[in-house]
C-alpha cells in the first residue's frame, strides 16, 4: 500500500516561518548568489524557480524530512517575496503551483557545488578561547573521524556509491564521510564524501591536510599509522592518537609522568621515523560479550613530547572529548532527520547536494546553540540539539518571515 503524504497543516506552516528565517540569517541571499555565480550555477535565463530560491529549498528539505517535496516548496514559496505571474497561483490557498519534475529540474540546474563551496568557505570553529569545553590550554580541540549513510536504493546511486560488501551485503548503497569536527562545540567544519568504496583511510590522507597549528587532534586507533601520522604532523598541529596494542614502540626515554619517548617506523619504509611520546592508561570497561567488568590498556601517541606541556594524566580526559564528534554524526543521522530516510535522492549528484545542505543546517543549529552557551557562559555540551532544532521551528512569532531579498546583514556575510 502507498503511503500517504505527509503535508503541512497550518500550524506547521507558522513554525516553518521561523526555520527558514533563521536559516536566512546564516546564508544571506548575497553569499548564496556569489556562490552560485562561483560555481558555474546561474540559469541563463529568467525561471519560475531561480537557483537562489531552489538553494533554500535544500536546506527547507533537511527541516522537514518525510514531507512530500512539492509540499516543503509550496510553503516554502508561500513565505517569500517573488514577483510572478499571479496565474502562477492557485485561487483557493494563494500556494505556488509547481509540478515535482519541475523541482528535480530546477535541482539538477543547481547541483551540489554551490553548497559546497559555501559550506567549505562559511563554515569554521566559533569557539574562543574563554568557550568552556573547547580548548585544552591554548590548543583547540578537534577530532577526526568517518562514518557511513545509508542512500536510496536506486541503480544510479547503487552504480556510484556501491555497497558495503564485508558480512552481509548491505542493502542499501552507500557513502562515506570522514569529517572533521569542534569537539567543543560539534561544529563539523570540513568534510568529504565519496563511494563506500573509497577507505576511510585513503580519504584521511587529503582530510588531514585541513588541521593547523593550534589545533589539537585526536583520532581513534583507525588512524594509527606512520603514514596518517606523517601528514597530520606536517600541518602543525598538536596530535593525540589511540594507537594499537600491537604496534611496536620501543622505549627511548622514560618520562616523570610515567610516559615514555619512542619512534614510530614506516611498515612501508623502515627509513622513515618519527619520535613520539607513548602514553599507555590502564582503564576499567565492560567487556561486550560477557557485559562483565574488565581492564584494558589503553595507548596513546602524541607529537607533544615535553611531559608538561601534557600530562599524562590530562591524555585520557582529552581523549574522551573525541567522542564529540561521534555525537555529531549521530545528530546529523538521527536527530535532523527524525525520520526513517536520511537522503531522499536518488541520483549522485543530488545526493551529494542534500548531503551539504544536511552540513550546512547542522551548522546553523550548532551555531545558535554556541550563541546561547557563552551569552550564559556554559558548555555547550549542556545544550540540547534536539531541543535548540524543536525551539528554531518553535518560536515564529519572534522573528519575521523569511524573505531571500532581504538586504539584513547576514553574520557570514561579509
Amino acid at each position: 500500500m502507498a503511503r500517504t503524504k505527509k503535508e503541512i497543516n497550518s500550524k506547521l506552516n507558522l513554525t516553518s516561518k521561523i526555520s527558514l528565517s533563521y536559516l536566512c540569517k546564516s546564508y544571506s541571499k548575497k553569499i548564496i548568489d556569489k556562490a552560485i555565480i562561483d560555481t558555474g550555477a546561474k540559469e541563463q535565463r529568467v525561471r519560475i524557480l531561480p537557483s537562489n530560491i531552489v538553494f533554500y529549498y535544500t536546506l527547507a528539505l533537511v527541516m522537514y524530512p518525510g514531507v512530500a517535496a512539492k509540499e516543503v516548496m509550496r510553503i516554502l514559496l508561500e513565505n517569500i517575496n517573488l514577483k510572478t505571474n499571479k496565474n502562477n497561483f492557485a485561487n483557493d490557498n494563494n500556494s505556488f503551483i509547481v509540478a515535482k519534475s519541475a523541482i528535480t529540474k530546477a535541482r539538477k540546474r543547481l547541483g551540489y557545488e554551490s553548497l559546497k563551496n559555501i559550506y567549505d568557505k562559511y563554515v569554521k570553529p566559533l569557539a574562543n578561547k574563554g568557550s568552556k569545553g573547547s580548548f585544552y590550554k591554548d590548543l583547540r580541540l578537534v577530532a577526526i573521524d568517518g562514518t557511513i549513510l545509508n542512500l536510496p536504493d536506486s541503480k544510479e546511486n547503487d552504480d556510484h556509491f556501491k555497497r558495503q560488501m564485508s558480512g552481509n551485503k548491505s542493502p542499501f548503497p552507500q557513502a562515506r564521510m570522514i569529517s572533521i569536527a569542534e569537539c567543543g562545540t560539534h561544529i563539523i567544519f570540513k568534510s568529504d564524501i565519496a563511494s563506500i568504496k573509497v577507505g576511510e583511510v585513503t580519504m584521511a590522507k587529503s582530510m588531514l591536510k585541513n588541521l593547523s597549528k593550534g589545533m589539537l587532534c585526536t583520532a581513534d586507533r583507525n588512524y594509527s599509522c606512520y603514514e596518517l601520522w606523517d601528514i597530520a604532523n606536517n600541518t602543525g598541529a598538536s596530535l593525540l592518537w589511540r594507537i594499537k596494542n600491537k604496534t611496536k614502540l620501543p622505549v627511548e626515554e622514560i618520562l616523570p609522568d610515567g610516559s615514555y619517548l619512542s619512534i614510530l617506523t614506516s611498515s612501508y619504509d623502515k627509513k622513515k621515523k618519527k619520535k613520539v611520546r607513548v602514553i599507555e592508561l590502564l582503564s576499567k570497561c565492560i567487556d561486550p560479550q560477557t557485559g562483565e567488568e574488565k581492564e584494558e590498556i589503553y595507548r596513546f601517541i602524541t607529537n607533544i613530547l615535553d611531559h608538561n606541556m601534557l600530562p599524562a594524566k590530562d591524555a585520557s580526559i582529552i581523549y574522551q572529548d573525541r567522542w564529540e564528534i561521534e555525537t555529531a554524526f549521530k545528530e546529523l543521522k538521527i536527530s535532523l532527520p527524525n525520520y526513517k530516510s536520511l537522503i531522499r535522492a536518488k541520483v549522485p549528484d543530488l545526493v551529494y547536494q542534500e548531503i551539504y545542505a544536511i552540513l550546512l543546517v547542522h551548522y546553523s543549529v550548532r551555531q545558535l546553540m554556541y550563541e546561547a552557551a557563552i551569552s550564559i557562559e556554559i558548555d555547550p555540551d549542556n545544550l540540547s540539539f534536539n531541543h535548540s532544532l524543536s525551539a528554531i521551528k518553535r518560536k515564529s512569532q519572534s522573528l519575521a518571515i523569511f524573505f531571500p531579498k532581504d538586504k539584513r546583514t547576514s553574520p557570514n556575510n561579509s
